[in-house]
């Protein structure tokens, strides 16, 4: 019996569905949105995978979501394939000096999400979000120094501004609702953004009442980032 891989919450998949969820995950980095119907039956046919059921067990795990209309990809977590407030645009120089038609725009599904999209690349990005409750600009630049480890935040540089960000999330317990099929994009994501103060985020909060959210200071923000999606596309190396 093939052994399945742990991907990312409690989500497991088979060897080959895994290598087609990490192109999805990849196109959406390259090419700043989902791949093509075209492509993911090429895929398909690489890995050897009926191309409907692999999308529907993807998407029973909550590790993508398919539109009801098209049955196209919406999204691939981190990765929104439309826009949302949280904009990662992803260096494609290691001294953060690429030109602009060098560097790759993506979105993110939330604030953590955003966080995880550089960890999860091992790639220097710049995050740039709003202060969910005025609006103010909030902006993280993440970059990895030497040899960026897969599993800690160690030779990862942050640079948060303003300096008092934070991030407001659900409670760490609730990344495996989906479990009980809860999507993430509906519970979660929609309470976690970034905010310039802590101040804001509980204001916030006031009146998108969670009883179980919390706020997260920049280190812990990151720790849960790199928790959740940190070697997502290298389990096999793991093995």
């Amino acid at each position: 019996m093939t052994a399945l891989i742990t991907v990312c919450r409690s989500a497991r998949l088979t060897p080959a569905a895994y290598q087609f969820y990490c192109a999805i995950l990849r196109t959406f980095s390259e090419r700043g949105g989902p791949p093509n119907p075209t492509q993911l039956r090429r895929w398909a046919r690489r890995f050897v995978l009926p191309l409907a059921a692999t999308l529907a067990d993807l998407a029973a795990q909550d590790l993508i979501q398919l539109d009801a209309a098209t049955g196209h990809i919406r999204a691939a977590y981190p990765f929104s394939g439309v826009l949302t407030p949280h904009r990662v645009t992803l260096s494609r120089s290691p001294n953060g000096s690429s030109r602009d038609r060098e560097n790759q725009q993506v979105f993110a599904m939330c604030a953590l999400d955003a966080l995880g999209i550089p960890l999860m690349l091992r790639q220097q990005a710049t995050i740039v979000s709003q202060d969910a409750l005025t609006n103010e600009s909030v902006a993280v630049t993440i970059a990895p120094v030497g040899e960026a480890s897969p599993r800690t935040l160690d030779g990862w540089s942050t640079q948060w501004n303003p300096p008092g960000a934070v991030v407001y999330a659900r409670a760490p317990e609730h990344e495996h609702e989906h479990d009980g099929g809860c999507v993430a994009a509906g519970a979660c994501c929609p309470i976690t953004n970034f905010f310039t103060l802590a101040v804001h985020a509980q204001q916030w909060a006031q009146t998108h009442p969670v009883s179980d959210g919390v706020v997260l200071t920049p280190v812990e923000a990151l720790h849960r980032a790199q928790a959740l999606f940190g070697g997502v596309l290298h389990r096999l190396e793991e093995q």
